[in-house]
């Protein structure tokens, strides 16, 4: 745990994590680390009792953390997603499915990442965000002081026009958005966003700071 900072971290591609190192003199604040996995069912970890998967890593995680367990999910990611940022039914949000204009959040409504800013923490998100591509629908306008992201629901998708055209391999070498520009990265995507996830909370640690993707 980082001792000098307020930061929350957020990850997300085929996952969305956001982790929060905090901490001041007075007092100390949690470190978050949040996780949201596409197209995975409660049962598919070793610590929700699966026999045949085996999740040690996530099993150790979850040992070490707080469990929430009465969280209840849209039949699509995106508007799950939206109720995880607002803690509000999704439809109130907007969002009613991935594509066709219905993963778009309504710019009025307050995300996790606004609450923790207005706390103090610096916030970034890291991953997948597929909640709005454009303005004022962007990570960087609801409450993200730093964004590393893919658009649309997935890479490779149309929507994500800087990878599409790339076709299976979308995932290595790929162009992201960072703060809303274009940047080429080079290897692979889900290592890509862990490892400038991991670069923030430690730049971060020393400031008052959180992360969300």
């Amino acid at each position: 745990m980082y001792k000098t900072s307020k930061t929350i971290l957020a990850l997300s591609a085929f996952m969305l994590a956001a982790s929060v190192f905090a901490s001041t003199q007075e007092f100390q604040q949690p470190n978050i680390v949040l996780i949201i996995t596409d197209d995975q069912d409660y049962g598919d970890l070793g610590f929700t009792g699966n026999p045949h998967v085996k999740t040690p890593v996530i099993d150790n995680f979850a040992r070490e953390s707080i469990r929430f367990n009465r969280f209840y999910v849209s039949p699509v990611c995106a508007p799950t997603r939206s109720s995880l940022m607002t803690g509000r039914y999704s439809l109130r949000t907007g969002m009613r499915d991935t594509y066709n204009g219905g993963a778009i959040m309504t710019s009025k409504e307050i995300t996790v990442a606004e609450i923790l800013k207005n706390a103090g923490y610096h916030t970034g998100i890291f991953g997948k965000w597929h909640l709005g591509d454009n303005y004022p629908f962007r990570p960087g306008d609801q409450g993200f002081d730093e964004s590393l992201i893919h658009l649309s629901g997935g890479m490779g998708q149309p929507g994500d026009f800087t990878t599409y055209f790339k076709g299976d391999s979308s995932y290595f070498d790929p162009v992201l958005w960072l703060n809303g520009e274009q940047k080429a990265y080079k290897g692979y995507c889900s290592d890509i966003f862990t490892e400038e996830a991991v670069a923030f909370g430690m730049y971060n640690s020393k400031l008052k700071s959180a992360l969300a993707s």
